[in-house]
């Protein structure tokens, strides 16, 4: 069964600070074109019933500081691992320090991931097409988990 993150237990509990809201989150951190991410990121919305964010799109007077927020306060984390972005590497430690779940996403053929991931679950994925698949498959039990109150 999927555990609450701490922010989602605070906004459940009426405990979060405002910019926790709306509610619950999927933060997408996906290597894909623009199209291709708004696909994702429909399904995503369409399959779980959370609002899905994309990175590229927070606004704020520090826009590093609030995607490590929106990250802290996610519901889950989809994290593509794909190449060597040290950015998509901060979200994820940052996602993990608060213990918010992370799906890792990789194109290519299966592999071990850095060593401070291989205790999480890799999805790879070789087409856009599984891409999006694994995105919905991998978001979907948070879906059930919120809807049926555990």
């Amino acid at each position: 069964m999927t555990a609450l993150s701490p922010a989602l237990r605070a906004c459940v509990l009426g405990e979060a600070p405002g910019w926790l809201y709306p509610l619950i989150t999927v933060l997408l951190a996906v290597r894909a074109g623009r199209a291709l991410r708004g696909l994702i990121k429909e399904a995503v919305e369409a399959t779980t019933a959370l609002a899905c964010r994309i990175g590229e799109y927070v606004v704020g007077g520090s826009v590093q500081r609030e995607i490590l927020r929106n990250v802290t306060g996610a519901t889950v984390l989809l994290a593509d691992i794909s190449g060597d972005g040290p950015n998509v590497y901060i979200e994820i430690g940052a996602a993990r320090a608060v213990d918010v779940p992370v799906a890792l996403l990789r194109k290519g053929p299966p592999g071990r991931p850095s060593f401070m991931l291989r205790d999480q679950q890799v999805w790879d994925y070789g087409t856009d097409a599984e891409l999006l698949g694994r995105a919905v498959r991998v978001s979907y039990p948070y879906r059930r988990y919120f809807l049926s109150g555990g």
